[in-house]
């Protein structure tokens, strides 16, 4: 998209039916209590701009699988079940930043690499959790860096999925209670 996007609550579920790529220099703003429900392992959400998913403690912001009953209710009329591990994607932060606030991610993560990646940065992720996904952490993209890189306590851990290199010049700070993880190879 290249446009500026909001999304409400009143139109819950949100079913995506494939990849959606935000573009560099706009903005898509969650209200609390969205629902992303999405269709396949296939779909990601790509942000190139910026991402605010700014829910409440009392009114979560969730991204899941379409056959996940216990958030929206059963969008896909297959009868009751309950979410896949795997089913979807992932939110894939490319160069885009934003902040991720009483979020929560559920059957996501198709090809083990985080239900949140990042690449170049990293967004601001309070409040979140990642429940039943094939990695429940934050995967961080094997890259070679000109930048300071900052990776604050999110409360999950960072999945480190190959080598990082941080250039010469460049520093890389830690917030105390940072988890990595690395994956084998």
């Amino acid at each position: 998209y290249s446009q500026n996007l909001t999304f409400s609550n009143t139109e819950n579920p949100y079913v995506v039916l494939g990849d959606i790529t935000l573009n560099a220099g706009y903005t898509m703003t969650l209200a609390p209590g969205v629902i992303f429900k999405f269709r396949s392992r296939y779909d990601e959400l790509k942000i190139m701009g910026t991402l605010n998913a700014l829910g409440t403690s009392d009114n979560l912001i969730t991204f899941t699988s379409l056959t996940d009953d216990e958030s929206g209710g059963d969008t896909n009329n297959d009868g009751p079940s309950s979410g896949t591990t795997g089913y979807w994607d992932n939110v894939y932060f490319d160069v885009g930043t934003g902040t991720l606030d009483y979020c929560q991610f559920k059957y996501g993560d198709y090809y083990s690499s985080g239900v949140v990646q990042v690449y170049k940065n990293e967004p601001t992720i309070t409040n979140t959790t990642m429940i039943n996904n094939k990695i429940n952490g934050i995967g961080v993209n094997s890259a070679a860096y000109s930048q300071n890189l900052t990776f604050s306590n999110t409360e999950n851990p960072y999945v480190v999925l190959g080598d990082i290199t941080l250039n010469a010049g460049y520093t890389m700070t830690l917030a105390p209670g940072v988890i990595f993880k690395f994956r084998s190879r």
